[in-house]
C-alpha cells in the first residue's frame, strides 16, 4: 500500500531529506553515537531503502569506501538519482521485502525511515531478509517513527495496530503502520537477532526552536533499534 504511494513522492522526498531539520538534529546524531564505532573501512553496508542517498555521504565521511556501500530502493527516479550522486556505489531496484533478492552479504544492514511503512507481515520478510544479506555477528541499525509520533492526542490509538495515514513534512500525505515499541523489538528479536540498543532520540526541552521544529522536542519522535545477528 505505502510503497505504491511512495513511488508517487520519491523526488518530492529527495529534495526535502538532505537538509530535514529531523536527519540534522535526530536521526544522523543517533547514527553516530551508536553505529560509528561498529564501522570499519573494509566494512561492507547495505542501506534498505536508500532513498536520496543522505547515509551514504555519513558513511564515506567515517571511512567507508563508496564500492562498498549497496543501496536498494523499489523507487526508480530515486536510484537514478543516487546512481549519478555515487557512481562507485552499487544499487539495486528492488523491494527489500522480496525473498528471492540477493545482494552481497553485509557487515552492517541499515534502515532509515523505512521500516514503517510496511505492514506487520511484510517487516517480518524485510527482517528475514537483512537476516540473511548479513554475516554472522553483523549489524542492524534501523530508525522508524517512533509509535506515539502520531497519536499523541489520543493514547489509546497506541494498541491499534493498522494502517494511519498521515501529513510528511515534504506536505504529502502517506500511510504508515502504527505498531508497539514491543512489536519491532520482538519482531526483531524473531528475526534471529541479540537486541544491544533501543534509543528514543529526542531534542532538548530547554533549547529554543521555532513551533515547527519545537514538535521533535515534546514527545520522542524517533524510536532506534542496533541488533547483531546471532
Amino acid at each position: 500500500m505505502a510503497k505504491d504511494i511512495f513511488q508517487q513522492q520519491g523526488l518530492a522526498y529527495a529534495k526535502y531529506a538532505d537538509d530535514s531539520f529531523s536527519w540534522k538534529n535526530i536521526e544522523l546524531p543517533c547514527l553516530k553515537r551508536h553505529l560509528t564505532k561498529h564501522l570499519k573501512p573494509s566494512s561492507n553496508i547495505i542501506e534498505a531503502g536508500s532513498g536520496s542517498g543522505r547515509i551514504i555521504d555519513y558513511l564515506k565521511l567515517n571511512s567507508i569506501k563508496e564500492k562498498n556501500i549497496t543501496g536498494i530502493d523499489s523507487n526508480k527516479e530515486l536510484i537514478t538519482l543516487t546512481k549519478n550522486k555515487y557512481p562507485q556505489a552499487k544499487f539495486i531496484q528492488a523491494n527489500i521485502c522480496d525473498r528471492h533478492l540477493r545482494p552481497k552479504k553485509s557487515d552492517v544492514i541499515i534502515a532509515s525511515m523505512v521500516l514503517h511503512f510496511l505492514n506487520d507481515k511484510e517487516l517480518d520478510k524485510a527482517l528475514y531478509n537483512f537476516n540473511q544479506w548479513t554475516h554472522k555477528g553483523g549489524f542492524l541499525f534501523f530508525v522508524v517513527a517512533h509509535p506515539l509520533r502520531f497519536i499523541s492526542r489520543d493514547l489509546k490509538q497506541y494498541f491499534n495496530t493498522g494502517w494511519r495515514n498521515e501529513k510528511t513534512p515534504w506536505n504529502t500525505k502517506l500511510p504508515f503502520w502504527q505498531r508497539t515499541i514491543a512489536d519491532y523489538v520482538n519482531q526483531t528479536i524473531s528475526a534471529d537477532y541479540n537486541i544491544l540498543v533501543i534509543d528514543e532520540p529526542h531534542l532538548s526541552a530547554r533549547k529554543k526552536f521555532n513551533s515547527e521544529q519545537a514538535k521533535y522536542a515534546q514527545l520522542p519522535t524517533r524510536l532506534a533499534v542496533l541488533a547483531q545477528k546471532k
